[in-house]
C-alpha cells in the first residue's frame, strides 16, 4: 500500500517491520526512503543475522555499481542514436565487449582478489564503460551525422533533462538491487547448481527481451519517420 501511496509516509523519520521474515516490506522501504530509519523485527535470530548479511552485502554491491549508474545511461543514448543512423552493428559490439569484460572483471575482483559482492558491483560498473568507450569510439571516427560539441551544451536545461532522466535511472537501481538479492539467496540456499540454471534462464530471458526491444526501435524510428513526414508537408 505504501508503495502506490507514498503520501503515507509524509512526515515518517522511523517505522518498525514487525514480522518482517525475509525482509519484505521493510527492506525494500529502506532502500526506497533511505532517509527513514527501518528497524526490522522477528522472533527468529537466524532470520535477522540474514537480514544483516543481505544488508552488508548490498551495500558492498551498491557502492560498488554506483560507478557505472552515468556510464549505464549514457550507453542508453548512444545506443539510440547508433539505431537511428542504422549503425546497430556497433552496440552489438559494444554488447560483447562488455559481457567478455565483466566476465574477466569478476574473475579478476571475486575470484584473484576476493572483493566479494564489492568486487560484483565494480566488475558491472567498469563493463558498463567499456561499453561506453565502444559506442564513442563510432562518433571520434567522425563518420556519423551526429557530432558532440561541450561548447553547445544548454546548462539550463540540465535540471529538466535530470527530471526526465530520473524514472530510468530509479528503474535500473531497483533492477539492481533485485539481481543482486536473487544472486545472493540463490548462491546461499541453491548452491552452484540453481545459479547456473537462474543464469541460463536469464540468457533464455535476454533472447526474448531483445525480440521486444526490437519491436520498439523499430516503432519508435517509424513514429520519427512519421513525425518529419508530417512537418514536411
Amino acid at each position: 500500500i505504501v508503495l502506490t501511496r507514498p503520501e503515507l509516509l509524509s512526515g515518517v523519520s522511523a517505522l518498525i517491520d514487525v514480522g518482517t521474515g525475509a525482509g519484505f516490506p521493510g527492506l525494500l522501504l529502506a532502500l526506497w526512503r533511505p532517509a527513514i530509519q527501518v528497524t526490522l523485527m522477528d522472533a527468529l535470530r537466524k532470520r535477522l543475522d540474514f537480514l544483516q548479511a543481505v544488508a552488508d552485502e548490498l551495500a558492498l554491491y551498491i557502492w560498488g555499481i554506483s560507478f557505472g549508474f552515468v556510464p549505464m545511461m549514457i550507453s542508453t543514448q548512444l545506443s539510440a542514436f547508433l539505431q537511428m543512423e542504422n549503425e546497430q552493428k556497433r552496440t552489438y559490439i559494444g554488447i560483447a565487449a562488455m559481457m567478455v569484460s565483466n566476465t574477466l572483471f569478476d574473475w579478476l575482483f571475486i575470484v584473484q582478489m576476493d572483493l566479494g559482492m564489492l568486487g560484483l558491483g565494480l566488475a558491472s560498473s567498469l563493463s558498463n564503460l567499456v561499453f561506453v568507450f565502444v559506442l564513442l569510439s563510432r562518433y571520434f571516427s567522425g563518420k556519423t551525422s551526429m557530432h558532440f560539441s561541450l561548447k553547445l551544451i544548454a546548462w539550463k536545461q540540465l535540471g529538466k533533462v535530470i527530471y526526465i532522466g530520473l524514472p530510468g535511472a530509479i528503474t535500473t537501481f531497483c533492477l539492481s538491487v533485485k539481481w543482486t538479492l536473487y544472486n545472493y539467496l540463490l548462491t546461499n540456499y541453491g548452491g552452484d547448481g540453481a545459479l547456473g540454471a537462474y543464469a541460463a534462464f536469464s540468457s533464455l530471458g535476454a533472447f526474448f527481451f531483445a525480440i521486444t526491444a526490437g519491436i520498439g526501435t523499430t516503432t519508435r524510428l517509424l513514429a520519427s519517420v512519421d513525425v518529419s513526414e508530417r512537418d514536411r508537408t
